[in-house]
């Protein structure tokens, strides 16, 4: 029962969100793709 609570957790919003490296890198991807803000907002 511990584990199959362990794997049924909510994501909390810290879960989802982007450490400033990771950010930095996510950005250097998308200008090496010639990505528009357009393009990675849609």
């Amino acid at each position: 029962m511990f584990a199959k609570t362990l794997l049924q957790k909510e994501a909390t919003m810290s879960d989802l969100m982007l450490d400033v490296d990771q950010a930095g890198e996510l950005k250097a991807a998308f200008r090496r793709g010639d990505w528009t803000k357009t393009e990675v907002k849609s």
